[in-house]
């Protein structure tokens, strides 16, 4: 190889980094939205309810199928790139959700979910959390729990 071929092909390669963004944005949004802040990381309940490196991505109610498959996309390859758990099956993309919203549910290391945030397609990130459908309140003097504890049992009448 001459030297002139070896710089032409290095000045190629740079400019090929320059020029190249992520599968989910195109060139105006990047120009746009380099300030733009991060889309916001949410815990609604306390630290010890929230699971660990467990998320659910939420993207903005306008994004088209082709955009939200190339984010996915992106995300695969971001977490391949930086594994939370090796090659784990449990980590990364688990549920998609594309319906009357749009997004996804899954584990992912802190270096991921930066990259995640930083994305124009984004609306929100929260942290994935241990959740109750109700609360059981047990009354501590209740009547009928003296009938339980009481040693006499009660005659069986027809």
């Amino acid at each position: 190889m001459t030297p002139t071929f070896r710089w032409s092909l290095l000045a190629i390669s740079f400019a090929t980094c320059a020029y190249s963004t992520p599968l989910s944005t195109n060139v105006e949004h990047v120009s746009i939205c380099k300030h733009a802040p991060f889309a916001p990381l949410m815990a609604t309940g306390p630290a010890h309810q929230t699971i660990n490196n467990s998320y659910i991505v939420m993207l903005k109610d306008d994004v088209s199928p082709l955009l939200m498959q190339n984010h996915i996309n992106f995300v695969t390859i971001a977490h391949d790139a930086d594994s939370l758990l090796g090659n784990d099956a449990m980590s990364g993309i688990k549920n998609v959700y594309d319906g009357h919203i749009k997004g996804y549910a899954g584990s992912f290391s802190e270096q991921v979910i930066g990259q995640i945030r930083s994305l124009p397609e984004v609306a929100y990130v929260e942290r994935d959390q241990v959740v109750h459908t109700m609360e059981v309140d047990v009354q501590k003097s209740a009547p009928w729990v003296s009938v339980f504890k009481s040693s006499q049992c009660l005659p069986l009448t027809r």
